[in-house]
């Protein structure tokens, strides 16, 4: 399935998907929500999954070190609020979510840095608590 979908997906792209793993009972369907792309190009192109991790527009007071702050206007599309990037779980999802998904726009390189030092810390590559 050369190309497989259509969409072509880029490292740092944002798209509102009908995200399926939820486990709220009222979206048995799925919920929508927005979700950055983490994984992309020649060697992931005939993957039929792509690693993805969430925005979420609930900010808490007190983020985790996994979470990533993404002020409003950063995205093109998302401008009614701030959102957080909560690189603390990471999902691999179908690519065919991403057909006729919203495209909400391409995070900065200087957010894709918080959040690889977010993923590393989530991953267990880093350990914040001893600094190794």
């Amino acid at each position: 399935m050369p190309g497989y979908p259509h969409v072509p997906l880029r490292r740092g792209d944002v798209y509102k998907v009908r995200f399926p793993y939820t486990a709220d009972p009222n979206y048995p369907e799925g919920k929508d929500k927005y979700a950055l792309v983490l994984q992309a190009g020649p060697y992931f192109a005939n993957y039929q999954t792509v690693t993805v991790v969430l925005l979420t527009s609930k900010v808490p007071a007190t983020p985790y070190p996994t979470d990533v702050l993404v002020p409003t206007g950063t995205l093109a599309y998302l401008t009614a609020q701030d959102s957080m990037i909560t690189c603390g779980q990471a999902h691999t999802v179908p690519k065919p979510l991403f057909e006729g998904a919203e495209y909400a726009g391409h995070l900065p390189a200087e957010y894709m840095a918080k959040v690889d030092e977010a993923l590393a810390i989530g991953l267990g590559i880093v350990d914040v608590l001893t600094g190794s």
